[in-house]
């Protein structure tokens, strides 16, 4: 599996705005070129997994460990070959019905930095969204109005970070979407917690992350590999 990504810089914020993974054999690997040719193919993408945010995503020419401001990235560059980070490896192995298909990647939140699910980094998003102030570049996000889902299936794993009552613009932001995404495409899955129905989980938009820790460190794996076990992908558990 390899991943491939688009940058964009705005007032010195690094938002990761565009994201593909390409399911490959072992024995292939796919050039940059070879994936901007499929990519032109618009057949060629099964589906779309969308999670909450890129993490500290980086292009395998840069360094993971340094912002791509600090390494004098080329923002200019169409698209990159990725580091898959541990939310994309998640999904490595249990794509294999999808063998030389893109899958799109979109996320809540484009912007590229780690551990954007604690609360101060959600009060800044809901301050946003509410409109009474600019913390970040339009990149940011993914507005219902104009996203566009691509492929036969659409696979929510945002997780269950923010609620409506605590952070009601995100929760209406991210509400949109998901309304976008059943008006868009007929084949809708997640995970999603034993204790909550589909339907209960979906009021909530809380879908589960690929990755976790604690006690649900061997469950989301597990349920994640079984609710990709059909084409498309279903429900389950954890």
């Amino acid at each position: 599996m390899q991943a491939f990504g688009h940058f964009t810089c705005k007032k010195k914020l690094v938002y990761r705005t565009e994201t593909y993974l390409y399911i490959n054999s072992k024995a292939e690997t796919l050039s940059l070129e070879m994936f901007e040719t499929l990519l032109a193919d618009k057949n060629s993408i099964a589906g779309t997994i969308m999670l909450f945010h890129p993490g500290n995503s980086a292009p395998k020419i840069c360094e993971t460990t340094t912002s791509l401001l600090e390494q004098n990235f080329d923002f200019t560059i169409p698209f990159s070959e990725l580091h898959l980070d541990k939310s994309l490896l998640a999904f490595d192995g249990i794509l294999k019905a999808y063998e030389g298909k893109l899958i799109e990647i979109k996320t809540l939140f484009n912007y590229n930095e780690s551990n954007l699910q604690r609360k101060n980094a959600l009060v800044k998003f809901d301050t946003d969204l509410q409109g009474s102030k600019v913390n970040y570049d339009a990149d940011n996000y993914n507005f219902s109005k104009k996203i566009v889902f691509k492929g036969d299936f659409i696979f929510f794993a945002w997780g269950e970070k923010f609620d409506k009552v605590t952070f009601p613009h995100i929760y209406a932001y991210a509400s949109g979407i998901y309304k976008a995404a059943t008006q868009q495409c007929p084949h809708i899955a997640f995970i999603h917690n034993p204790n909550l129905t589909i339907e209960e989980s979906i009021a909530a938009l809380h879908f589960g992350h690929p990755v976790a820790s604690n006690e649900l460190k061997n469950k989301l794996p597990k349920a994640l590999k079984k609710a990709f076990k059909t084409n498309p992908p279903q429900c389950v558990s954890w």
